[in-house]
């Protein structure tokens, strides 16, 4: 019997032992994590950590509808341009110019894309 017990002594006023705290493990380089370790430590995050950072962000953006814009590689514009109806290429004229939309389609003919790669897709 301890000594809170035999004098009668239970409630908010005495006070309870509490377990101890189990610490995690950091955050390994290349997360997200550790990234944020780094900055508040005040160190220059290592590439890894930077990289999982901008995809960690460009995700957050894509997600939230925070993203106006995105880059799209030029082969992949390309093929899609070439496999769309005419309309739709003419918007995307309207839309970037003519001239972009013509190196796109080069471009993607040039790397031997045709209609058939992008709708067997």
């Amino acid at each position: 019997m301890t000594v809170t017990e035999r004098l009668g002594l239970y409630g908010p006023a005495v006070r309870q032992p509490t377990p101890a705290k189990v610490r995690r493990q950091p955050a390994p380089c290349g997360s997200y994590g550790a990234y944020q370790r780094h900055y508040k430590r005040g160190e220059t995050p290592c590439r890894p950590c930077k990289k999982a950072a901008a995809t960690y962000i460009a995700l957050w953006r894509a997600r939230s509808g925070k993203t106006k814009h995105v880059l799209v590689p030029v082969q992949v514009l390309g093929a899609l341009l070439a496999a769309a109806p005419t309309e739709v290429e003419e918007w995307a004229e309207q839309q970037i110019g003519a001239n972009p939309v013509t190196a796109a389609v080069a471009v993607a003919l040039r790397d031997g894309r045709t209609e058939g790669d992008v709708l067997d897709a």
